[in-house]
């Protein structure tokens, strides 16, 4: 027999752990703590079961990970080749299969048996396995009891037998009878044994019946878990399809929105803030044109009613009516200035001139064409070079050289303009031209409003001197706004109470005019400058940006709910369709779809058929299974041949203990005592390079002899206990060796050898090795060691497992 492979679902530190044994005498290395000694341990509870724990000291080796208990042994021998598996450690299934096959055998127990026969399992253990600690064991041994232990070692079992083999000779006779149609227990029950194993003969064709219908319902039932797999996976997918195609609409829809936002995408985005403060400035704004609306009102009542004669002289009215134009005038010039200077703050310099039309012009228009031009032409001067022709190679690089030249020269001219409006960028500069051209216009007006105030202030002089009321003396040293002061005051004195508070009212207006004026000027440069900072040129855009961006808002919102509805799983399998498949994605999820039911709708008939095979199968199994059958034949034959093996081995241990343990194990004439220690006698002198050469046993003692001659008396004879250690260590691995060798079973049986020649020197260790490697000739030899000397190819490194 030899091992093939070992597979470990769970043992100590082994879990779904796999092992190919292609070796007569496979090395097994690895490092201590490695599992060596845990993988001896499991090779050898497949074969005889495992530990129960009913020591304290003894190691259960539960696995480490939590993996099931257990696991396989392939073994090769005469019959064929076998899987043994031994699954549970307190409840174990033993399971043996013929691999020939692949049917599990009926009686697993009587397989082993029969396979180490006559061996049990302490002889298995005493004889084929041993390790390091069994030699040192020996090796502490005392003179006095080491020969017993060997001979006990030597004959397995061999003290039990001699303890009650003399009194249980006299109980065999009342068991069994020798003759053929004896009345005692033994010859009964042999008879019942044989009519079971007739009816086990008639059983068995029926047998073969029901297993073929048992394979035939394995794989009946293999096929419905493959079919019913499929079915559930093409239900998953008819399932997710038809999600898809409830999600095509929101998809849809997030599309548009999302292509939507991708086309606002250079809108303004407005802070809150900036939002807060232009709002509040336009409504400031709006509240101060009403007011200087207002008071424009109260402005040219009390002009029209100064206009009106109110009885005074002719001096005052003339007097009064120049003051009136001129100030009139001066407002204008004043409003007019303001225009200007609202304008002027969006440059840093003095007021631009308007962009003129081929200006603009060269601002706006494009100059791709020169790109275009350069690129063309330089694309065919490197063909005309390819081919040759130098000559229109040369004038190509001249017209793109001008091309080049053209656009430098046309993004100079265009950053000259520009500089002119710094700081504006070009889109302000052209949203703003008509509010620059509205600023020169009120500027050319201003002029000519400076022109018509000088012309009004002279003829107010010129009417001062010319009714004495000044000499000319006196005006050269009025200011204007002294000039003004005096003549109010003038007034004041030569006109009505009522008059006079009319003049004063619309002073007080004026003044109102010209501060309301400072404050729409104040907001408007606060507005404007907030407008410019979130890129914005008009309230009107501002506005309108705001509008966008609440609308994007909107589509950002509503986006992020579909993506939530969707699911990202779901709306990414949506998107990498569309960008496959456009428009005629939901075309073809419903094709997807109808595909699926009609494959869930054939494997759903599929199913049912095989169901009903399996049903009509398990009708015919029953109907075999009705009376017993085999199995209940078999179940009372093994309920038999247990009574019956207990009670032959009662007979044959009370019957032929006596005389056989005494001759086989007490060194009396026996064969197999001398074919052990003749065979153990060439393995020591192996071991010891003709050293020791002969081992004798004289009066139950072993008796060792040198291969040294001493004059006439021949070899030198020592005791076992005499020896040193080490080769006390030698004599206890030959005589196992020749054990395993000369037992007559029948199966050459592998030995497991657990590093056991640790404390032997190198000579010796070397000699031990190159003697199990010829007996691993004939039967198989598992040698665990942590010697990495031994590592090669063909060892299995466990350390790497």
């Amino acid at each position: 027999m030899k091992i093939e492979e070992i597979q470990i679902s769970g043992f100590g530190k082994w879990s779904s752990a796999h092992f190919t044994v292609d070796q007569d005498f496979q090395v097994l290395t690895g490092p201590n703590e490695s599992g060596k000694s845990t993988l001896k341990a499991f090779v050898l509870g497949v074969f005889f079961g495992f530990p129960k724990g009913r020591k304290s000291d003894q190691q259960l080796f539960e696995p480490r990970s939590g993996a099931r208990y257990g696991g396989s042994l392939t073994i090769a021998c005469q019959k064929g080749r076998y899987r043994i598996e031994r699954m549970g450690r307190t409840q174990s299934t033993l399971t043996v299969t013929s691999l020939s096959n692949g049917l599990d055998l009926p009686n697993p127990e009587d397989f082993l048996k029969a396979l180490f026969a006559p061996l049990e399992a302490v002889d298995y253990r005493q004889i084929f396995s041993f390790d390091e600690g069994e030699l040192s064991q020996v090796a502490n041994l005392t003179a006095g009891d080491f020969d017993q232990v060997l001979l006990a070692y030597t004959r397995p079992q061999a003290q039990r037998f001699l303890n009650w083999a003399t009194e249980q000779k006299k109980l065999a006779e009342k068991a069994f009878a020798s003759g053929k149609n004896g009345k005692r227990p033994l010859n009964l029950a042999s008879r019942a044994y044989q009519k079971l194993l007739q009816q086990k003969q008639e059983e068995e064709g029926k047998y073969q019946d029901y297993r073929r219908l048992q394979e035939e319902a394995r794989k009946l039932e293999k096929q419905l878990d493959r079919l019913h797999e499929l079915r559930s996976h093409q239900q998953a997918k008819q399932a997710e399809l038809q999600d898809l195609i409830d999600s095509w609409p929101l998809f849809v829809e997030s599309q548009k929105r999302q292509e939507s936002d991708g086309l606002s995408a250079q809108q303004v985005l407005i802070s809150p803030e900036a939002e807060e403060q232009i709002r509040r400035l336009d409504q400031e704004g709006r509240f101060l044109k009403e007011q200087i609306l207002h008071n424009q009102e109260d402005l040219q009542t009390l002009q029209s009613s100064l206009q009106q004669p109110a009885g005074t002289g002719e001096t005052s009215q003339n007097v009064q009516q120049t003051l009136t134009d001129f100030e009139n005038v001066q407002a204008e010039g004043q409003r007019l200035l303001n225009q200007v200077a609202l304008t002027s703050r969006l440059f840093e310099g003095a007021l631009p001139r308007p962009l003129s039309k081929r200006e603009k012009e060269l601002l706006t228009k494009s100059t791709k064409a020169f790109s275009v031009a350069a690129l063309a032409s330089g694309l065919l001067a490197l063909l005309a070079f390819f081919f040759g022709q130098l000559l229109f190679s040369g004038a190509f690089v001249l017209l793109t050289l001008l091309s080049f030249t053209g656009l430098a020269v046309k993004k100079r001219r265009q950053k000259r303009i520009l500089e002119r409006f710094y700081p504006l960028d070009l889109d302000a500069v052209l949203a703003d031209q008509e509010k620059l051209q509205a600023a020169w216009r009120n500027q050319e007006d201003f002029e000519k409003v400076s022109s018509d105030l000088a012309l009004k202030e002279a003829k107010l002089r010129e009417q001062l001197v010319d009714f004495n009321l000044l000499q000319e003396a006196q005006l050269k040293n009025l200011s204007t706004a002294a000039l003004q002061q005096w003549t109010h005051r003038f007034l004041a004195e030569n006109t009505g109470q009522k008059e006079q508070q009319q003049r004063l009212r619309l002073q007080e207006a004026l003044r109102l005019q010209s501060r309301l004026a400072e404050k729409k000027d104040a907001q408007q440069r606060a507005l404007y400058g907030l407008l410019a900072e979130q890129s914005v040129a008009t309230l009107a855009d501002f506005y309108q940006a705001l509008k966008e961006q609440k609308q994007e808002q909107q589509d950002g919102d509503r986006v992020q709910l579909i993506r939530r509805q969707i699911g990202e799983k779901r709306l990414a399998n949506l998107q990498a369709r569309f960008e496959k498949h456009g428009k005629a994605t939901e075309q073809i999820l419903q094709t997807e779809l109808a595909a699926a039911k009609r494959a869930v709708e054939e494997q759903a008939g599929q199913e049912k058929g095989l169901q009903q095979a399996l049903a009509n199968n398990q009708s015919a199994r029953l109907q075999l299974e009705k009376d017993g059958g085999l199995s209940a034949v078999e179940q009372a034959l093994e309920n038999q041949a247990s009574d019956l093996k207990e009670d032959f081995t009662s007979y044959l241990a009370e019957s032929l203990a006596e005389e056989v343990v005494k001759k086989a194990f007490l060194g009396k004439d026996g064969d197999q005592g001398q074919a052990v220690l003749k065979q153990a006698g060439a393995y020591l002198a192996q071991l010891t390079a003709g050293r020791y050469q002969e081992i004798t046993l004289v009066k139950g003692k072993l008796i060792v002899s040198s291969g040294r001659e001493q004059g006439d008396f021949g070899s030198v004879p020592f005791q076992a206990a005499e020896l040193s250690s080490g080769s006390r260590d030698l004599l206890y691995l030959a005589i196992r060796l020749a054990l395993a060798m000369t037992l007559t079973v029948e199966e050459p049986l592998p030995l497991l050898i657990d590093d056991a020649f640790v404390h032997l020197d190198k000579k010796r260790r070397e000699s031990a090795l190159a003697l199990i490697q010829e007996i691993a000739t004939e039967n198989q030899v598992l040698y665990w060691t942590f010697d990495e000397r031994l590592e090669s190819k063909k060892a299995l490194l466990l350390s790497k497992q």
